[in-house]
């Protein structure tokens, strides 16, 4: 993260916090790889990137890992100390990588909107059922929460797989692999919510607003969930 005192301060780049325990690292890919708005890499990154394009550093797994403090106060005081590691193939950081970066950096983004159809399920399903806003929203953010847990390891998995010197396998091939692998794990945990839901939200509830009245019930927020969840482009 860039800082300076003053407008026309030479920049002084400090290391970014990394704010959630509950985040996990391979979600903020492209600040690691220097593909957000910043457009700068750590120099960690960049110069194991530079040793990597020379071949002083043979075709091999990088494991990146952070440190983290939570603070409260004003960073008066310590809450929580945590870290986290992502691991992927060194050619990544690469020329020959780049093509891969993109389409793995489009995955994550996948996996933030299927797990947001997930919280969204959770939280329609609450409103069938006839709880309050509080517990609605407690509702979403728990289903979000454990969408990412679930996917949490098998993205990890698959983003170890990725070889850029591998064309034995096409690159569409692999990323559709891993997308019936996520949207089937997403689907299991939707049909957990439907199930763990009573009889109130399959008769349903109805909503009214300032100018009109809706009716949530449990068959029909499922039925638009497997609609959102049934391809990338639906999501």
């Amino acid at each position: 993260r860039k800082v300076a005192k003053k407008k026309d301060d030479p920049p002084i780049f400090h290391p970014k916090r990394h704010y959630d325990p509950g985040r996990q690292l391979w979600r903020d890919l492209e600040a690691l790889l220097g593909q957000d708005n910043s457009g700068r890499r750590p120099g960690v990154v960049s110069w194991l990137s530079r040793l990597r394009y020379d071949e002083i550093l043979p075709s091999m797994h990088f494991q990146f890992q952070i440190a983290s403090v939570k603070y409260k106060d004003s960073d008066y005081s310590i809450v929580d100390v945590f870290d986290d590691a992502v691991s992927f193939n060194a050619d990544l950081l690469t020329e020959l990588g780049e093509s891969w970066i993109s389409r793995v950096l489009e995955e994550v983004v996948v996996v933030d909107k299927l797990s947001e159809q997930v919280g969204q399920l959770a939280q329609n399903l609450a409103v069938a059922a006839g709880v309050s806003k509080n517990r609605r929203t407690h509702a979403k953010a728990n289903a979000k929460e454990q969408a990412y847990y679930r996917l949490d390891l098998p993205f990890r998995r698959w983003l170890e797989s990725i070889d850029p010197q591998d064309n034995s396998v096409g690159k569409e091939e692999i990323c559709n692999l891993w997308w019936e692998q996520a949207q089937g794990i997403v689907r299991k945990l939707g049909r957990e919510l439907v199930n763990q839901t009573g009889p109130q939200a399959f008769a349903g509830c109805v909503v009214t607003d300032e100018k009109k009245s809706y009716r949530y019930t449990a068959p029909e927020a499922y039925n638009r969930f497997l609609y959102k969840t049934s391809s990338r482009e639906a999501l």
